[in-house]
């Protein structure tokens, strides 16, 4: 699962009480809320210093937005003055009731009050990320450069090697949907590089790359399919035939939601080349079927009643076959105006806004769908590359995923592998985990960021022993 972060309207802050620059401040935390009617952002920052530099860091749970840096921190004697580069400034006063500034986001030519209150240490410690590795490590870390001429792209990567004593088995790492870095970074989370850590310490070798056209990787992505992606993949896996310290009949893949399918698809399509994949939370129904059954968790997490999930549950499943049905961009528009003025009638004016029942979700549905990596998402049905797998597959899936339903996706994996050509596979259903591997409360998507946990120790070790245990591939030829 990829996020796409939208700042919008959203607000913020700053900081620290009423001190004089040669104060110690070191590690102060504000909290408070953007007031952009209709909208209240929720907002964190945290304030260093160091030699009376002061910077900030901004946090916004609601949308995954993790550390985001400030350019400037002005303090005077009873104000602040916070920028942050392409964002938006906040200017606040001190107020001795509030315990903090009370002041303005400004973003643009608006203007949105915003106050923020000093708040202790322990109020924000769901921002930590134990898990995250820190240099100096005790492996071979190498930045590597992959080119994919058929695909036009240039993908830079990490590889962790465990020494350049003995040889390893290989993972190749893919990420989720929407564009991400290397280590699969979301909410402050780096759940590849917890990965790549944990099996260089445990006698397996990892190669993980930023998404094509994002991060330090070259290539457009705006135009890019998951059949384009699977291309980047399969020239990433034949770099590293016959390279030092690795052996070339353990190279395997590991996809994590769409990445799931990928390596699925990469198996099917090249078995002499994939030895083993992993799929993390990757789909096993129809990608149709996947996304309405998504909304319809996602929404009923949210709690929306369930009379009113079932109705948008129908549409969603109409809009989907809308794609296949336009013979151009204005019939897109007007099939999709048809069907949104028809859902509309069910509900209350204030509904249809807060279900975007209106020209803002039509114009947001006709650029959604005009996407090409959304139009060929949809056509995606992943029996026909399941079958075709021959070689050992682990597939696993948190049973609290509102993303990639746990039951029905893993049940279809298990289906399709067992009717078809695969001799060796493990599926695996993990209580009390999310679409991340988290342990979490409720599984739902904002729970992400609150939770400190990047990923279950329990997953690491499952996927660890997979690989170093799994009966080679040739063993069923």
């Amino acid at each position: 699962m990829r996020n796409i972060i939208a700042y919008l309207t959203v607000a913020f802050f700053t900081l620290l009480a009423n001190l004089s620059v040669s104060q110690d401040i070191n590690n102060k935390y504000l909290s408070g809320t953007i007031n952009a009617d209709p909208d209240f952002i929720d907002i964190i920052i945290i304030i260093e210093a160091e030699n009376d530099v002061f910077s900030a860091g901004l946090y916004i749970p609601d949308q995954f937005a993790y550390n985001l840096r400030s350019s400037k921190v002005d303090f005077k004697s009873d104000s602040i003055t916070i920028k942050f580069p392409r964002l938006a400034d906040y200017e606040g006063a001190w107020s001795d009731s509030l315990n903090g500034y009370k002041g303005y986001w400004k973003q643009g030519n608006q203007s949105f009050p915003t106050d923020l209150k000093q708040i202790s240490k322990s109020e924000v410690d769901f921002i930590n990320r134990p898990q995250t590795p820190h240099a100096p490590f005790d492996y071979i870390s190498k930045e590597i450069v992959v080119e994919n001429v058929k695909g036009n792209s240039i993908l830079a990567g990490t590889l962790t090697l465990p020494d350049t004593i003995g040889n390893y088995p290989l993972v190749i790492m893919v990420t989720g949907s929407g564009a991400q870095n290397r280590d699969e970074e979301i909410a402050g989370h780096k759940p590849f590089l917890v990965i790549a850590d944990y099996f260089a310490k445990n006698g397996i070798a990892v190669f993980r790359y930023d998404d094509r056209g994002f991060a330090q990787s070259k290539g457009n992505i705006a135009t890019s399919t998951t059949a384009d992606f699977v291309t980047d993949a399969i020239a990433v896996v034949r770099y590293f035939n016959n390279y030092p310290n690795i052996c070339s009949d353990k190279i395997g893949v590991i996809g994590h939601s769409e990445g799931g399918i990928i390596a699925m698809m990469l198996a099917a399509k090249y078995p002499k080349e994939i030895n083993f994949i992993i799929s993390m939370a990757g789909p096993g129904v129809p990608m149709k079927q996947l996304l309405v059954r998504q909304m319809k968790d996602i929404s009923l997490a949210q709690g929306i009643d369930a009379e009113t999930v079932e109705i948008l549950s129908q549409m969603q499943a109409k809009v989907m076959d809308i794609p296949e049905k336009a013979k151009n961009q204005a019939h897109l528009r007007a099939l999709f105006t048809e069907l949104y003025e028809e859902y509309a009638q069910k509900f209350s004016e204030e509904k249809r806004k807060e279900y975007k029942l209106n020209a803002n979700g039509i114009n947001t549905a006709v650029m959604q769908f005009s996407n090409p990596w959304m139009k060929f998402f949809l056509t995606i049905e992943p029996e026909k590359y399941i079958k075709k797998i021959k070689c050992p597959v682990l597939a696993i899936n948190g049973s609290k995923d509102m993303q990639v339903h746990a039951d029905s996706n893993l049940e279809a994996i298990e289906k399709y592998l067992s009717s078809g050509k695969c001799r060796y596979y493990e599926i695996k259903k993990l209580e009390g985990l999310n679409h991340l591997f988290q342990k979490a409360e409720t599984g739902s998507v904002d729970e992400y960021f609150r939770i400190q946990q990047t990923i279950s120790e329990d997953v690491l070790v499952l996927m660890k022993d997979f690989i170093l245990n799994h009966p080679p591939k040739r063993a069923f030829y």
